[in-house]
């Protein structure tokens, strides 16, 4: 589920959306993940929310190491 208010996204569709764009996304599922907002991209969880730690990882994607800064839901 988001974590917005349904004043706060701009109404009852609006979070519909974003939990079809995270169930598409398959962010959410993730044992130990909150909500899907600490998943990084390719796998594995990151611990705080001060730093983007995909900055300084690569990850194997389509069979070639990549960077990416791609973290969490949405």
């Amino acid at each position: 589920m988001a974590r917005f208010t349904e004043d706060q996204a701009g109404g009852m569709n609006v979070l519909r959306l974003l939990d079809l764009i995270v169930f598409s996304e398959e962010t959410s599922p993730f044992n130990g993940s909150d909500d899907g907002y600490n998943l990084l991209c390719g796998s594995g969880l990151f611990d705080g929310y001060q730093d983007q730690p995909c900055r300084r990882q690569t990850f194997p994607i389509n069979g070639k190491l990549m960077t990416s800064a791609a973290v969490g839901r949405y």
